[in-house]
């Protein structure tokens, strides 16, 4: 999950690309900033998330990779169907002997020039029932790719959410710093007419005209990340990375209760990929100790040409058991080795049961924590709007200084960004939670919609 942030990382530290041009005015509400350019040459309407997970699962070559997987189980089970179907085979055999062997005592029994042709066929009969051990066990490795598929497909959403959101926080933050620009703007204008008719000091003016010029910075390192942002998202969807996406609500719902999400972590297709293989494995216990028992073989020839004296022997037919007395503790050791991985499966069964269980409490209480502080910082934005507004008010009074009135814009910017912030991160967790609860939600909380 953490990858998509990681590799972001390591793009911004190349440094920012050229900047783009001078930052303008925008309204608070704004959510992207491309250009007329970019906006012309993607689709008008916006993207989904349901969008772009669907354009993932075309793209993604690791889960292909994993399809390719099940094709090869699917494969396995037919061989192993195969190993316990009869066998039919035809052939044709010519053999030429010196006609003077043993002063020609053998061309009297046995013609020089002998042409044999067959048809066989062989069925082996019993073989420890290793073979019906070994085609369940194909069958539950099929299951298992079938399981890890769809867990790899559940990840895929996660991290194409975690992509999605990443782009919107980034261009949400560039909207914020675009107003905290435009409020520059207004306190600059209102300023210079201040200093014209001699009600406030020129340092006033200077220092909102530094901060406006650091803050310029600031817009071109956002629009980077914004840059970086769509690539990350364009890698996982193949979608154009300037293509538009839609925005998402103020925050998630709240999570139902743990207990919920508990009780259906069993059905996660990670942990049913793992029983799967846990019953491959007791199979191949099956498989091992099956080759102390006896083997029996039926077998069956037609023959179309045949030379000597059994020319007229068209046919036999036969069943042959071999009992295997000794083989060396070979066959033992097979035995013990399959316990083992037996025993192996178990413990990752179980280890990755643990595990899940953790990752998803620390998915809930990541949730609930983002939704806890958006909320009381949405409150705290309310507040700070009405702070910088009643500074702005009292320093026309002469009541505050041109700093509090500073600080009062910056802290209600800060506040703004830091809602924004937490409020993407909890719609990247409310995903990430529903993804180790074994499903993925769309946003309009459709369940269906974001299945592979």
């Amino acid at each position: 999950m953490k990858l998509l942030y990681w590799a972001l990382g390591l793009s911004l530290a190349a440094g920012p690309a050229a900047a783009a041009d001078g930052p303008g005015p925008s309204s608070p509400t704004a959510t992207h900033a491309l250009s007329a350019t970019a906006m012309a040459s993607v689709p008008t309407a916006p993207l989904t998330l349901a969008d772009c997970y669907r354009a993932a699962l075309k793209q993604s070559e690791s889960l292909a990779t994993q399809g390719e997987a099940v094709a090869q189980a699917a494969e396995y089970y037919r061989q192993a169907r195969g190993s316990i179907l009869p066998n039919l085979s035809t052939s044709a055999a010519y053999l030429h002997q010196d006609p003077n062997g043993l002063g020609g005592a053998v061309a009297a029994v046995s013609p020089a020039d002998q042409t044999t042709t067959k048809l066989s066929a062989a069925w082996p009969l019993f073989r420890g029932m290793r073979e019906y051990a070994a085609l369940r066990a194909t069958r539950d490795h099929i299951t298992a790719a079938k399981q890890a598929y769809q867990w790899a497909a559940l990840q895929l959403g996660a991290d194409t959410a975690q992509a999605y959101y990443l782009v919107l926080a980034q261009q949400r933050d560039l909207a914020n710093l675009q107003n905290q620009f435009q409020l520059y703007d207004q306190r600059i204008n209102d300023l210079r007419y201040r200093v014209g008719i001699g009600r406030s000091q020129t340092t006033d003016l200077l220092s909102v005209q530094s901060a406006q010029a650091r803050l310029k910075s600031q817009i071109d390192a956002a629009r980077y990340q914004i840059t970086a942002a769509q690539e990350l998202l364009a890698f996982e969807t193949g979608l154009p990375a300037d293509a538009l996406l839609r925005d998402v609500g103020d925050l998630p719902a709240r999570p139902r209760p743990m207990q919920g999400y508990l009780d259906a972590l069993e059905s996660r297709p990670d942990l049913e990929a793992a029983r799967q293989n846990l019953a491959a494995a007791k199979e191949g216990v099956a498989i091992a100790w099956g080759q102390h028992l006896p083997n029996v073989d039926a077998s069956a020839d037609y023959y179309f040409d045949r030379p000597g004296n059994l020319s007229d022997v068209r046919w036999d037919a036969g069943i042959a058991v071999t009992l295997p007395l000794f083989m060396g503790g070979v066959v033992d050791s097979q035995t013990r080795v399959a316990r083992s991985q037996q025993a192996q499966a178990q413990l990752a069964l179980e280890q990755a049961r643990r595990m899940d269980v953790q990752a998803l409490r620390d998915a809930y209480r990541k949730l609930v924590l983002d939704l806890d502080q958006a909320t009381d910082l949405q409150a705290a934005v309310d507040l700070a709007q009405r702070d910088f507004k009643a500074e702005q008010h009292d320093y026309n009074l002469g009541l505050v200084t041109n700093l509090d009135v500073l600080q009062a814009l910056v802290t209600f910017v800060d506040t703004q960004r830091s809602f924004d912030s937490v409020r993407y991160a909890a719609f990247t967790d409310d995903q990430s939670l529903e993804s180790q609860a074994g499903r993925t939600l769309s946003p309009a909380g459709d369940t269906n919609e974001m299945q592979p």
